[in-house]
């Protein structure tokens, strides 16, 4: 991912109202960092994969504009370029037979979600000609070791598999949305895994079929993350085509009972993100 090398700046009010969030935020979690996040200014489709260009900004960004801006006051400042891009992963193990998900006890002690999180200082890569880009395959690497531990050392192939846009607060947050596959069989990953400051020691295994994974999202007595929905429908889509996914996304809408509204983008969303999401 390039990184657009971009100074925005915010009106001092609102700066203001970033810092002061921030002031309280540290308070109640001491250990939180402002280090450098993406946020995502474009992306666009090319044959060899999707290309996102992103701006490097403090953490501190985030947690105002997506998380405490809740009367979206600061919602035109936010679209200057304060969108954040995060991952979203999918794993799957023999052969793609079977989906792992993790308890992601950051969000919630009964929360079933993916893995990833934020880029930071640590991704960034220096190249020969002056520029600067997020190295992608260190980026997850990190993220799987950071979350998934010894599991880390399974880790097979990665793929890019779509781009996801959630309406939290102000502004839309986005995720780059992944499939890792690993070495293993269930029984022993979910041996392997242990608990972190994210995630516990569950791993919760479906099979990765449209059917199942669909019947996840509308059945488990877990609280499904936001962004596990939209990563969900994204794995069925690029696995299984373009039909089992309207198929299943169908099925999902019009269930009793649906968590979250899903939809697929069409036209697709290239190039300049603010100008296509608007109107979302």
């Amino acid at each position: 991912m390039p990184i657009a090398e971009t100074q925005i700046d915010l009106p001092f009010e609102v700066e203001q109202r970033v810092a002061d969030y921030w002031k309280s935020f540290v308070a109640e979690k001491p250990k939180a960092a402002d280090n450098p996040v993406s946020f995502l200014l474009e992306y666009n489709r090319l044959p060899q994969g999707i290309e996102a260009r992103v701006h490097l900004a403090g953490y501190r960004y985030n947690q105002y504009f997506n998380r405490d801006d809740y009367y979206m006051r600061d919602t035109a400042s936010a679209n200057l370029g304060f969108n954040p891009l995060a991952s979203w992963i999918i794993a799957t193990c023999e052969n793609g037979r079977y989906a792992l998900f993790g308890n992601k006890i950051d969000f919630g002690a009964n929360v079933i979600g993916g893995f990833g999180g934020f880029t930071s200082n640590k991704d960034v890569q220096q190249n020969a000609d002056g520029s600067r880009e997020i190295n992608v395959d260190s980026y997850l690497t990190r993220m799987i070791q950071q979350e998934m531990g010894e599991i880390s050392k399974a880790l097979g192939e990665k793929q890019n598999i779509g781009l996801n846009f959630m309406p939290y607060v102000a502004p839309r947050g986005s995720d780059g949305v992944y499939h890792i596959s690993l070495d293993g069989t269930k029984e022993q990953l979910m041996r392997l895994m242990t608990a972190n400051d994210q995630m516990s020691s569950k791993l919760i295994a479906v099979e990765a079929t449209p059917d199942k994974l669909v019947e996840l999202l509308l059945t488990t007595e877990q609280d499904p993350s936001t962004s596990f929905f939209g990563g969900v429908f994204s794995f069925i889509g690029s696995k299984y085509g373009t039909d089992e996914l309207n198929k299943y996304l169908a099925r999902y809408n019009t269930a009793g009972n649906k968590r979250v509204d899903v939809k697929v983008l069409n036209p697709l969303l290239d190039g300049n993100v603010y100008e296509r999401i608007k109107g979302l």
